[in-house]
Formats: C-alpha cells, structure tokens, sequence
C-alpha cells in the first residue's frame, strides 16, 4: 500500500514533470511550526510546493520541512503530515491549459477546514445583517430628512408668495 508520503511526493514529481503547480493544503495544528505572522483566518493554508516556490522540501513520516517566501521574507516551516487536507494543482505553470486536480487525503481534516469556512461565512453574515439594519435605519434618516426638506421647500414657497403679495399690497 502507498504511504501518504510516498503519495504526496509522487503526486508533486508528476505535476512538476507535466507543468503542473503542486500545492498542499493543510490544517495549522500546534504541531506544525508555521510563524503566526502568516496563518491565515481560517487556519487553513495552501503552499505552492513547486521548485519554483520553495527554497527546501524534505518529506518524512510525520512532516514536510519547508522553505517558503511570505511577504519576501523566507519562513523555514514544518508541516505535520497528519495535518495535511488534500495535494493538488491549481493550473499550470507557462501554459495557457488550466486544469485543476485535487486529491483529498484526510477527511477529518477536510471536515474542520469546511467547518472553519461555514464558522467564517456565519460570522460574515451577521457582519453584513448588521450593516444592512445600520443602512437601513440611515436610510429612514435619509427619508424622514427629505420629508422635511420637502415641507421646508413648501413653506419657503408660500413665505416668499406672501411676502410677494404683501409688498404687492404696501406699493399699491
């Protein structure tokens, strides 16, 4: 049977042979040594494993050491195997041919990273039901101010026909 090592490693040498960009994605765990400067959100990151993109990639057992560039700063980072959601490609690399492949190795992992998102997209929404009540309450300001912009309008109206019919009357 294929240890997920030898699947991971296997899976980059193909798409790296065939123009493909390889990229692990992974659940930030308290094992893998990853500077909290660049964990993103959700706890959940996407490296580009291509030669291109990583200055070091040694694959064990139980980890990936890594060198990446954040920010153009190089991070030497470890990444715990068991951590490890899916490898795939997002395209290719000097072609204008876009496929996307992604193989799922760890279900439970990739159940927390859909978790974190629906966590994420929940908070989002209360955000946005918060902004639409402050918009709309801004709104019926708005109306209530055109309302009385309209009345003031009306009695500027009638002040300035009467002061017009009153100087009518003083020079007659």
């Amino acid at each position: 049977m294929l240890s997920k090592t030898n699947l991971l490693n296997n899976f980059r040498e193909w798409c790296i042979e065939n123009n493909y960009i390889p990229e692990i994605k992974f659940f930030v765990s308290e094992n893998s040594n990853i500077p909290q400067s660049i964990i993103e959100q959700d706890n959940i990151m996407i490296i580009n494993v291509s030669p291109e993109a990583v200055g070091l990639f040694e694959i064990s057992d139980n980890r990936i050491d890594l060198e990446v560039s954040f920010g153009k700063k190089i991070h030497k980072i470890c990444v715990d195997t068991n951590s490890i959601i899916s490898i795939g490609s997002s395209g290719t690399s000097g072609s204008t041919k876009e496929h996307s492949v992604e193989l799922v190795l760890d279900m439970q992992n990739l159940r927390k990273s859909f978790k974190s998102y629906y966590d994420i997209f929940r908070k989002n929404i209360g955000k946005m039901d918060e902004a639409i009540n402050s918009c709309e309450s801004q709104l019926e300001c708005v109306k209530q101010i055109a309302k009385e912009n309209e009345k003031g309008k009306k009695l500027n109206h009638t002040f300035n026909k009467n002061i017009k019919k009153n100087k009518k009357t003083i020079v007659h």
